[in-house]
């Protein structure tokens, strides 16, 4: 919301643009932070913490990002209990296909002792639960 007020009053841009701007702005990457907390010897509840928070706020900025350009096109209503039952759906189908998939490599890597088995199956299972993820309407990176 801040990037956004000062979008509108330093460039003058529309409200919907700025949100739009400020919506894609908003998630976090934690990977500097996790580095910096690991050299620095920090406690692991506290990455784990940071980590979390990154991941409600891609789940938020996921579903600020789709309201904001359905407003601007009309084809929605900007409402608390709309963007509520989406943020839920979003997260809910991130998490339910990251411990899904999650689960179902750990099962698969146990079987084998092949490092590079286990690297390819790790590899694919990151990307191949985004892309499912994405593709059922969830978050591709909480997945």
């Amino acid at each position: 919301m801040t990037v956004a007020i000062g979008l509108k009053q330093l460039t003058g841009l529309s409200l919907s643009a700025a949100l739009l701007i400020g919506a894609c702005l908003s998630a976090t990457d934690p990977i500097s932070v996790t580095a910096l907390f690991r050299e620095l010897g920090t406690a692991k509840r506290l990455t784990t913490l940071m980590e979390g928070e990154s991941l409600f706020n891609d789940g938020m900025a996921v579903v600020c990002f789709g309201f904001l350009v359905a407003s601007s096109l009309g084809t929605t209503e900007l409402g608390l209990q709309l963007i509520l039952v989406q943020f839920f759906k979003v997260v809910g189908i991130g998490i339910a296909m990251g411990g899904l998939i999650g689960f179902g490599i750990s099962y698969l890597t146990q079987r084998f002792d092949l490092p590079l088995v286990e690297q390819s199956f790790t590899l694919v299972s990151a990307y191949g639960a985004y892309l499912i993820t994405d593709d059922l309407g969830g978050s591709g990176v909480i997945g």
